[in-house]
């Protein structure tokens, strides 16, 4: 396959189905058997793919692709539930590899997030002086965010 996904920067790299795979497997993690649900997912996924797709055109196409299953089997919801969740993450994170790193991104950038709120006037201006805003970073657990 010649297709050429375009990333966030505008950089163009060849599309690389192991990545795609991984985060399907990721995402189906703890359901049966989830090689079937990587093989499903991703040959379905590649029924939609064109030269010159977006990294966020990608990942809306792999949570489509999961959620036209869902009539088939209600647990691709779970799935498509995970893959957005990644996707969201990525959006207001950046990239990362680990689950060790999503903890760290999420403990590193919540005071500036909670500080930037305040400022844009979003938030209440007592967020930043009533709380220990590190010690309630330390206390996020993005693995809490699948309890689905």
């Amino acid at each position: 396959m010649g297709i050429t996904v375009v990333k966030r920067n505008g950089e163009r790299e060849p599309y690389d189905a192991n990545k795609i795979n991984l985060a399907i497997e990721n995402a189906a993690q703890g359901l049966d058997d989830n090689i079937t649900w990587v093989t499903q997912i991703a040959s379905e996924l590649e029924l939609t793919l064109f030269d010159g797709i977006t990294t966020q055109q990608l990942d809306e196409a792999v949570i489509q692709v999961a959620l036209q299953n869902v009539k088939d089997d209600p647990a691709f919801d779970t799935v498509a539930a995970r893959l957005l969740l990644k996707t969201i993450y990525k959006r207001v994170l950046g990239d990362y590899e680990s689950h060790d790193e999503l903890v760290e991104l999420h403990t590193s950038r919540f005071r500036g997030y909670i500080e930037r709120g305040v400022s844009e006037t979003l938030l209440d201006g007592r967020f930043t002086t009533a709380f220990d805003l590190d010690r309630l970073a330390g206390y996020l657990d993005p693995s809490r965010d699948e309890l689905l």
